[in-house]
């Protein structure tokens, strides 16, 4: 009797979720197949309007995964990358694309995405070069892979990908596992 009901209700994408949870300017950011980067409200993590998204549209492509990467966040489609900025919208996303950073190299498999240091680590797939192991200098990316590493990645289906970065004598290692071969 004297009892007191509160609800809240939140809306969170609960299906189809990419690799990556993305913490900028006090925002959580995840991202869709379908190329949306939705957030929660500012500060508080629990809650999510269904209208606070931006969408990665410089490609027909799927979106794989999404990374931080120094201020952007990084959407990884299968054949091109779009980094976004806090632009302090206030109206759905807080968050606008920085145009002059595409890229025309994806990604094979979000599972493969790695974040470490100043860097990200990733098996790129490109158009025009093919499939290989990319890191990213800055803004740009640029292929550390061999012919031989290559040849490895061109057997596998790359479905099923998991990757990690450690460091080890003042090196950093990118070590990866394609569990199809």
């Amino acid at each position: 009797i004297n009892a007191t009901a509160t609800s809240s209700l939140s809306f969170f994408p609960t299906t189809g979720l990419v690799p990556g949870v993305v913490f900028l300017d006090a925002y959580v950011f995840v991202g869709t197949p379908e190329g949306r980067i939705y957030n929660c409200n500012v500060g508080n993590p629990i809650i999510w309007d269904p209208i606070d998204f931006i969408t990665a549209e410089a490609e027909s492509d799927n979106s794989v995964g999404i990374v931080k990467h120094l201020n952007y966040i990084l959407d990884y489609g299968q054949w091109s990358t779009e980094f976004f900025y806090d632009a302090g919208n206030q109206i759905a996303s807080p968050l606008a694309v920085a145009q002059a950073y595409r890229i025309e190299v994806g990604c094979a498999n979000g599972d493969s995405i790695v974040q470490f240091e100043q860097t990200i680590a990733w098996i790129g797939r490109s158009k025009t070069v093919g499939t290989a192991v990319y890191i990213m200098d800055g803004v740009s990316p640029v292929k550390v892979s061999n012919p031989y590493i290559e040849r490895i990645l061109g057997n596998s289906t790359l479905a099923d990908v998991k990757a990690y970065a450690f460091k080890f004598n003042g090196h950093m290692f990118y070590v990866m596992t394609l569990h199809d071969l």
